[in-house]
C-alpha cells in the first residue's frame, strides 16, 4: 500500500536503510542529502519502506510544485523489489493532486514507454581515464613498476568510493543478457550484507546468521536450477517466486 507522508512523519532510518538495500539507490536519495538539497521534503512511501519515492517540492505564491533539485541528478522510484512500470505508475498516480505541477528527473532504473520522459545519462569510468592517462607517459622500468602499482591502488579507491556514493557501474554482458537474474543475486548480495552487518552489530547471532545464510544459499541453488531448465535464463513467473522467497528472508533479518 502506497501512503503519503509529510516531512516529519517519515523514519529517517528506515528510508536510508531502504536505500542502502534497493536495487537501484544512489547518494541523491539518502535522507541526509535530500535535507541539504531540499528542506522539508516529503515522501511516498510503501508498506514498511519496501520502496520509496521523494517529493522534492517548492512553494510560489501559493502554488505547490514538485522539481528536480539543483545538484540532484535523478530521482525517483527506490526499491529493494524489482521495479515494474505498473509499480512506477501506481506511485506518479499517488503524488499528491494539489501539486500542480511536476517536473522530476527519474532515475535510470525508472522506465517508462512514454518517451517524454526519457533522458540521456553518461556515466564516465574515472578509473579508466587515470590508466590512460599513464600510458601517455614513458618512466624508467623502476618507476613504471611503482607507479603501476600505485595508479592500480588510487584506481581501486575511486571505484569503491564511486560505489558507495551511488554511481551506476557499467552492466557487463551477462547482466544485460539476464536482468531477473541479475536482480535476484543483487538482492541475495545485499541480504548477505544486512546478515553479516547484524552479526556485527551484536543484533543477531552467528547461529542465527548461518540459518539465514543457508536459506539464502537455498534460494541461490533453486534459481541455478531454474536456468539450466530454461537456457540459462529465469522467466517472469520463476523471477516472482524467487522474490518471494527472498522477502521472507528479509524480514527475518529486519526482526
Amino acid at each position: 500500500m502506497i501512503q503519503f507522508l509529510k516531512h516529519n512523519e517519515i523514519d529517517k532510518s528506515k528510508w536510508d536503510a531502504c536505500v542502502n538495500n534497493s536495487i537501484n539507490g544512489n547518494i541523491y536519495a539518502y535522507s541526509w542529502y535530500l535535507d541539504i538539497v531540499c528542506e522539508g521534503w516529503n515522501a511516498l512511501i510503501e508498506d514498511d519502506y519496501i520502496s520509496i519515492f521523494p517529493l522534492t517540492a517548492y512553494n510560489k505564491i501559493g502554488i505547490q510544485s514538485i522539481y528536480t533539485p539543483f545538484f540532484t541528478q535523478q530521482l525517483g522510484l527506490f526499491s529493494i523489489n524489482t521495479i515494474t512500470e505498473d509499480n512506477l505508475n501506481a506511485f506518479i498516480q499517488s503524488i499528491p493532486k494539489y501539486y500542480k505541477s511536476v517536473e522530476l528527473n527519474l532515475n535510470i532504473n525508472n522506465a517508462l514507454d512514454n518517451k517524454q520522459f526519457k533522458h540521456v545519462t553518461q556515466i564516465i569510468s574515472l578509473a579508466q581515464i587515470v590508466l590512460l592517462q599513464f600510458h601517455r607517459f614513458q618512466f624508467p622500468q623502476r618507476r613504471r613498476t611503482r607507479m603501476k602499482t600505485i595508479i592500480a591502488a588510487v584506481a581501486v579507491v575511486l571505484s569503491l568510493a564511486l560505489f558507495t556514493a551511488g554511481a551506476f557501474a557499467e552492466e557487463t554482458q551477462w547482466q544485460k543478457d539476464h536482468p531477473r537474474r541479475t536482480q535476484v543475486n543483487k538482492r541475495l548480495k545485499n541480504q548477505n550484507k544486512r546478515i553479516n552487518k547484524e552479526v556485527k552489530e551484536g543484533e543477531m547471532s552467528k547461529a542465527e546468521a548461518k540459518q539465514l545464510k543457508n536459506k539464502d544459499k537455498a534460494i541461490r541453488q533453486e534459481e541455478r536450477d531454474m536456468a539450466k531448465q530454461n537456457g540459462g535464463h529465469i522467466t517472469k513467473g520463476e523471477q516472482k517466486v524467487l522474490n518471494q522467497q527472498e522477502n521472507a528472508v528479509s524480514r527475518e533479518i529486519g526482526k
